[in-house]
């Protein structure tokens, strides 16, 4: 079977002009990060990319919305998110 959509795609989703983790600007790529919530994208810079350090979102209400921006990127509703998440195995 395969995925309804690749929650991982981060071609049509905003860099940032600095770190989400750290505030720096060396080597800046939008990653993706997975939550209870759903999927989510951000801007890391190299360093912490490679140690994975990844910020929190300050809130449920702020990783709902983040998880929301996403499937904007990705042209879906959340409900598609959460039916791809369920169909990987409820990646968390």
């Amino acid at each position: 079977m395969t995925a309804l959509v690749d929650l991982d795609d981060t071609s049509r989703c905003p860099r940032g002009d600095r770190c989400a983790t750290c505030g720096g600007g060396d080597g800046l790529a939008v990653a993706t990060v997975a939550t209870a919530v759903g999927v989510h994208c951000l801007t890391l810079c190299v360093g912490d990319r490679e140690a994975e350090r990844l910020p929190r979102p300050a809130s449920w209400t702020q990783a709902i919305e983040l998880a929301a921006a996403h499937c904007t990127h990705l042209g879906i509703d959340v409900d598609a998110m959460a039916a791809a998440m369920e169909q990987e195995g409820g990646k968390e």
